[in-house]
């Protein structure tokens, strides 16, 4: 059987790895990784988990001409931006979380 806890860590993992940007939105965060096929899977992928844990969220993937970068947009209602950055984002350096 799936073990969706441990799964959902490696994709955050992967997730944090592969972001190469971030651009703060109003209502949450836009975030930039590499516009290959690979990493188009490994986005689903973290949709498909966290529309099932998190369904405030609304999810927008965006890919850029040449295949370029793909960013997908993490929003929703407030809270959200916190939420989005003590889990999904890269710690600064200097800090432990």
């Amino acid at each position: 059987m799936l073990d969706y806890g441990k799964r959902t860590a490696e994709i955050r993992a992967a997730f944090k790895a592969g972001l190469e940007e971030v651009r703060e939105l109003p209502d949450g965060y836009a975030l930039r990784f590499p516009g290959t096929d690979e990493w188009l899977r490994r986005l689903a992928e973290f949709v498909a988990a966290e529309r099932r844990c998190c369904p405030f969220f609304a999810f927008t993937l965006q890919f850029e001409p040449d295949h370029g970068p793909i960013w997908l947009s993490l929003r929703g209602p407030e809270g959200v931006k916190e939420i989005v950055a003590s889990e999904f984002l890269p710690s600064p350096t200097g800090t432990s979380t």
